[in-house]
């Protein structure tokens, strides 16, 4: 939980820097469900997008 909409990007930037310079490996996965692609599209409404996108 982050206090302000991009928190977690920057604190999630600021420690991929570190562990760069630490000779780290990182991996980035980043997971969403879509269901925001398409805002007020009739074609794709978020439940639509849900159910399609996992397959």
């Amino acid at each position: 939980m982050a206090l302000h909409p991009d928190d977690e990007v920057l604190g999630t930037g600021g420690l991929i820097a570190h562990l760069s310079e630490l000779n780290r490996n990182v991996l980035i996965v980043a997971v969403t469900d879509g269901t925001a692609n398409h805002p007020k599209s009739p074609e794709w409404p978020p439940e639509r997008l849900a159910s399609v996108r996992p397959q």
